[in-house]
């Protein structure tokens, strides 16, 4: 307690032998430069102190997806029927992007969609020029040939559809392609078969046995 401590203090008479062997000046304490804190490099500082080279972005990378935008609302807009809509939006993305192919593709299914099979041949005929690999295009060339009647420009299409297919490791299309070929195929056997009969039978009931055995022998070898 205070009243415990006061017996340790010295009396007022006793101040300066209490003092007795001390030094008589206090030690000069050393002026100490404050050291400032080195500052955060910047990560333009990082960049050169390492070398670093920022990423570029490649034009044909910001071309795919600024496509594959204009691809997509195009898309919707021709599942709800507006294949104008479809086309504008295409059209404003083919004006940016002249080589990309896809765009070309997708223009042409608005087009056919909306009768205009003119434009939608064109379109697929670019498609093809810019990537003779396009499959899908090849294929579509094929489906307008065949809606046109067109049979032998269709067949021919839908086997280029398909080679072009496997070359690209797509089993399914390829096959999607043959199996569009052998309908329609069969659909010309089927057809000239018909043709052939009634020919046939006529030669035959008319006495013309070599005419009737050779139409008969064309319809075996179909």
């Amino acid at each position: 307690t205070l009243k415990d401590f006061s017996q340790y203090m010295p009396k007022s008479g006793d101040i300066l032998p209490a003092f007795t062997g001390l030094p008589t000046q206090m030690p000069k304490t050393e002026n100490v430069t404050p050291q400032q804190e080195e500052a955060l490099p910047t990560f333009e500082d990082m960049v050169k102190q390492k070398n670093i080279q920022a990423p570029k972005i490649k034009k044909q990378d910001l071309l795919k997806g600024t496509a594959l935008n204009s691809i997509t609302k195009a898309q919707k807009m021709i599942a709800d029927k507006d294949y104008e809509g479809a086309r504008a939006e295409l059209d404003s993305a083919i004006n940016n992007f002249p080589d990309n192919d896809a765009l070309y593709y997708h223009r042409a299914q608005a087009n056919a969609q909306n009768g205009d099979y003119k434009s939608a041949f064109a379109d697929l005929n670019k498609a093809l020029d810019l990537n003779p690999n396009n499959y899908q295009a090849a294929l579509s060339r094929g489906d307008l040939f065949n809606s046109l009647g067109q049979a032998e420009q269709a067949k021919k299409a839908y086997l280029d559809a398909a080679n072009l297919a496997e070359q690209a490791g797509n089993a399914k299309a390829a096959e999607d392609a043959k199996t569009k070929y052998q309908l329609l195929e069969g659909k010309e056997i089927t057809a000239r078969t018909n043709r052939r009969l009634a020919d046939a039978a006529n030669a035959y009931y008319k006495g013309d046995y070599d005419r009737a055995t050779n139409l008969f022998s064309q319809i075996y070898q179909d």
